[in-house]
């Protein structure tokens, strides 16, 4: 028989073995609390993998942010640009390569730009912090993937390029990535983790301090953003994680309309905040609001100019937002919303008229002037966007609110070979320089159709029968399909996925239109979706971060979780009179 103080010591070591299995083995949970790290900050999106330790990294005044690779230093000075801005904290870059030494990446003098400070010496960037940017694919970064194997799923399952591992120990976070763009993400999450010591409990791990929200105190000119005096005073800390995560739907993007009355500060905004939820793609679609050098009858005298419209784009690029121009090639040819009564052009100049049907609302596609006029209207917008991947051709309801006109037809001429030759032709112009389209879907559904249950939007009614057109349309056009009131199960976007066509979802402005058309989009494994907000930009943002969140997480996420109080919060967090200018990150700077 085992003497009882030896079978006790037995049964106490097998019981920590057990514990010790478990805890090695066991795989991270995606629940709720798994999002909530020490001090209650809710993470959205919610990475896919999630692992906290005890460990907690002291960011002081001036951290450190090194970046192991040329490729990642705009990453790192938008992290730097936001570190101050969100919590006064003072970072300086040094950019670390295999071809140079240690050097010192410092931005200009301004007031909105980090300070511009000395390479800090091994003991200072212990004392204040460092955060690692690092590419997966170099030696630095194959390691850490090794080390972090079999827990980690790198490469991710699926959108690798927008994958990222952010890790936050003792030394130093790290936020690895196999792109720029996955590099960035993972700065999104790491800037959420951040949170402020408090004076009086310093050494309390795990506490939240509630900064200030008003936004007259953030629109003073100061920039310093929320916990900014409390971040450069008391400094900040990170709670330990392992993290790694990836986005489930390839297209997250948002459409923003500028109307003649849009105050560009709004599009600032709009396109901040898609960046903030993870965001990769932003539509931006001019009403009349755009000048034009080759066509100025397509604008108010007051609209906008071009160079008043390209630090937006900028911005965005330095975001690593995909910026989509668009231009509606069909309806909405008045430039103007039907309910105002206005026609940008034939209310001015009414020697255009032949441009356009009788009621004005679309293009006459049988005037093969149409062509020249479209093209040219491409081509000023291309040469404002730059390079772009997506272009947006609009071509919803070509017969639209002002109801059916009589057509000037060609003889023998049905209207939907003309408007096959129409869409044919547009798809040519962008193949030939290697620009994918996007069109809504409207005009190529069949009202009352059993096919898809008579289910709408569809705006293809006789004699017109333009949904006979999908079937000579190219399949590598993405189809936008809208629908604003929706809750429950829509077959359009089954119809067109049958077809051969890449889909994505638009909601806009309910959360539940929202919710159901992601889950929607996630269940059939569609490219993505398209968040609209048309003339109500600003109601419209909580569910454009809802559509983003969701499109990012996990089949099964559920939205529900999150207040609205969260979204608020995150929306005082980029007051309208005082936003950041963070395509200025888009140059290198001068040292």
């Amino acid at each position: 028989m085992i003497p009882f103080n030896q079978e006790g010591l037995m049964m106490a070591n097998a019981r920590w073995m057990i514990l010790l299995v478990c805890l090695i083995v066991a795989p991270s949970s995606r629940a709720e609390d798994g999002t909530m790290p020490p001090g209650g900050v809710l993470l959205t999106p919610a990475p896919k993998q999630i692992r906290w330790t005890d460990d907690k990294l002291q960011i002081g005044p001036f951290p450190t942010i090194r970046v192991t690779s040329a490729e990642l230093a705009q990453v790192g000075r938008v992290l730097c640009e936001e570190m101050r801005r969100l919590y006064g904290l003072r970072p300086n870059i040094v950019v670390v390569t295999a071809q140079s030494a240690e050097a010192k990446v410092t931005p200009k003098n301004g007031e909105t730009e980090c300070e511009e400070l000395e390479v800090p010496s091994k003991h200072d960037e212990l004392e204040d912090g460092v955060i690692e940017l690092v590419m997966s694919d170099s030696a630095e970064g194959t390691q850490q993937v090794r080390e972090l194997s079999p827990w980690v799923k790198w490469p991710p399952p699926r959108n690798p390029e927008e994958g990222y591992i952010l890790t936050v120990s003792r030394e130093k976070a790290t936020v690895l990535a196999a792109t720029p763009q996955g590099c960035w993400y993972g700065c999104l999450t790491l800037l959420q983790l951040m949170q402020a010591v408090s004076k009086e409990k310093e050494s309390t791990a795990g506490e939240h301090i509630e900064t200030s929200t008003n936004s007259e105190a953030n629109c003073q000119g100061n920039n310093e953003g929320l916990g900014g005096k409390m971040g450069s005073s008391a400094g900040m800390w990170l709670p330990g994680v392992c993290i790694c995560d990836w986005p489930q739907l390839r297209f997250r993007g948002v459409h923003l309309c500028i109307f003649p009355n849009t105050e560009l500060a709004a599009i600032r905004q709009a396109i901040l905040w898609a960046a903030r939820f993870k965001c990769n793609t932003v539509v931006i679609e001019p009403w009349a609001s755009l000048k034009s050098s080759r066509h100025p009858e397509i604008a108010y005298t007051h609209a906008y100019s071009p160079e008043q419209i390209r630090p937006l784009i900028r911005l965005g690029q330095a975001l690593h937002l995909d910026m989509v121009p668009m231009l509606n090639s069909w309806g909405h040819a008045s430039g103007m919303r039907s309910r105002s009564g206005e026609h940008v052009v034939l209310d001015r100049f009414p020697q255009y008229r032949s441009l356009f049907e009788a009621d004005g609302w679309s293009f006459r596609l049988a005037n093969p002037e149409v062509y020249s006029h479209l093209f040219d209207r491409y081509e000023e917008l291309l040469e404002l966007f730059g390079d772009v991947r997506y272009f947006h051709i609009g071509m919803d309801e070509a017969w639209g609110h002002l109801g059916a006109v009589k057509l000037d037809l060609p003889p023998e001429k049905q209207p939907h070979e003309l408007a096959a030759e129409h869409l044919l032709k547009l798809h040519q112009y962008f193949a030939d320089r290697k620009i994918q389209v996007l069109m809504w879907h409207d005009m190529l559904v069949r009202r009352g159709d059993p096919e898809v249950g008579g289910a709408g939007p569809a705006g293809s009614i006789p004699p017109y029968n333009t949904h006979l057109a999908l079937e000579k349309l190219p399949r590598d056009v993405i189809i936008a399909a809208w629908n604003y009131d929706v809750v429950g199960d829509w077959p359009i976007p089954r119809y067109f996925q049958k077809k051969g066509f890449r889909v994505v979802v638009c909601p806009w402005k309910s959360r539940r239109n929202t919710i159901s058309l992601v889950n929607q989009a996630k269940e059939l494994d569609l490219l993505g979706v398209l968040a609209t907000t048309w003339d109500s930009l600003d109601v419209s943002l909580p569910s454009v971060a809802q559509a983003a969140v969701l499109a990012w997480e996990e089949p099964d996420s559920d939205l529900l979780r999150i207040p609205f109080d969260h979204w608020l919060a995150e929306l005082r967090r980029l007051p309208i009179c005082n936003l950041p200018s963070l395509e200025t990150t888009l140059e290198p700077i001068q040292r």
